[in-house]
């Protein structure tokens, strides 16, 4: 029952991760878009 628990948690974490890096480079994304925008006023 642990070892079931432990894995679960560790696939929670790395989903955790995973959507957090994925987000990450999605804001970087925007802001580089955002400074395009800026930059052709």
């Amino acid at each position: 029952m642990m070892l079931a628990n432990r894995e679960t948690a560790r696939e929670i974490y790395f989903k955790y991760q995973a959507q957090k890096s994925q987000w990450k480079s999605r804001k970087i994304k925007t802001v580089e878009r955002a400074k395009g925008i800026l930059k052709s006023f």
